[in-house]
């Protein structure tokens, strides 16, 4: 039996009965790709398609919440209905408010912020304490006519400046930052991790609240608490 191969180029030439085939050197770039092909058994790259046009009825589904919040935010609504629109509206400011939650739980628990929130309240109460002690003073200057009473004024006047730029200042560089940080961070949890979050959150609101009650005086301690 003979042991040479179907795809040797002489067996195929004289299977077809062709005329012997020319050298190498002698083909054109098509006839070398072709040969290549009854050679090796394999396409070249000049005959094979694109690799797009294979992967064009793959469907690639988002992995986590965010890719799919900005999947569902970038898609075009031209060809929606009055109905899916509504719909794409109300996903999409569910997702803002369950991130907006988780992101504020994030920074609550965050020592940092605490200690920048008790400077911000200082800041912000001298700031409206020496407005109000500069009209007072502003008033007893104009009653009595004396000079101290103007120079008070004045004085509790860029007090009051002074704390409530520093409020604003710690506000946009400080607290401002961490916001972006965990505003960031929760955009990147899953649905299923921020629902655990909320839920552990609720749970431990509600035993705060049963050991603490829920009075005006237990509502301002866990308001200046957080």
């Amino acid at each position: 039996m003979s042991t040479r191969s179907v795809n040797n180029d002489r067996t195929l030439h004289k299977m077809r009965g062709d005329a012997p085939k020319p050298k190498t050197e002698d083909m054109t770039p098509e006839e070398k790709a072709a040969s290549q092909i009854y050679s090796t058994g394999r396409r070249t790259a000049a005959g094979g398609k694109p690799a797009r046009e294979k992967s064009a009825g793959v469907t690639v589904r988002p992995a986590s919440s965010s890719a799919r919040y900005k999947k569902d935010k970038n898609a075009s609504t031209a060809n929606m209905t009055k109905e899916e629109r509504k719909a794409q509206k109300a996903r999409l400011r569910s997702h803002e408010d369950q991130v907006d939650a988780v992101a504020s739980i994030l920074l609550h628990r965050d020592p940092s912020y605490a200690k920048f929130r008790k400077i911000w309240w200082i800041l912000l109460g001298t700031g409206f304490v020496s407005i109000l002690l500069a009209f007072l003073f502003q008033w007893l200057a104009q009653r009595d006519g004396n000079t101290q009473w103007v120079v008070c004024s004045v004085v509790f006047l860029v007090l009051s400046y002074v704390g409530i730029i520093g409020a604003l200042i710690l506000d946009i560089f400080k607290v401002g930052k961490m916001r972006k940080k965990y505003r960031a961070e929760a955009e990147g949890y899953t649905n299923r991790r921020m629902n655990n979050l909320m839920e552990e959150e609720a749970k431990r609101r509600a035993e705060q609240i049963e050991r603490e009650g829920n009075g005006i005086g237990a509502k301002i301690k866990r308001f200046l608490a957080e």
